[in-house]
């Protein structure tokens, strides 16, 4: 309901949104839309039960909140998110949003993802931490 309300009463014109909205997805993916697409290809070749849209909302949104000036842990940032139930959030899940995301954010212009198999042995590390 708060985001109905939020479109309700905003007052930028189509320029200014599109502006911050350009500005939001160049800060989440700096590469473009070739590095959105190779973490969606990622993420669907994970969770290929899940829809890509919502499997790269929750990302986003992960992503996003380690991106802040004073950003939460891990789990403080899961707990908030999972709450949108945007996916079937399971340990494997989160162990493989927060390698992919370690790994995103370190990645530059070549965009040298890992592939899937790469991707599921580094979260199963992060699974036998826990």
């Amino acid at each position: 309901m708060t985001s109905i309300l939020k479109r309700l009463f905003d007052n930028r014109s189509s320029d200014e949104k599109k502006r911050d909205y350009d500005l939001y997805t160049k800060r989440i993916f700096p590469f473009g839309e070739e590095q959105k697409g190779k973490v969606g290809d990622l993420l669907e070749n994970m969770f290929p039960t899940e829809k890509r849209k919502y499997l790269l909302l929750h990302y986003i949104l992960f992503k996003d909140e380690l991106m802040q000036e004073e950003p939460m842990s891990y789990d403080e940032i899961a707990t908030k998110i999972n709450k949108k139930k945007l996916v079937r959030i399971t340990p494997e899940f989160k162990a493989t949003i927060k390698a992919l995301t370690e790994i995103d954010m370190d990645i530059d212009e070549h965009l040298l993802f890992p592939t899937g198999e790469e991707l599921r042995e580094l979260a199963i590390k992060y699974l036998e931490g826990e």
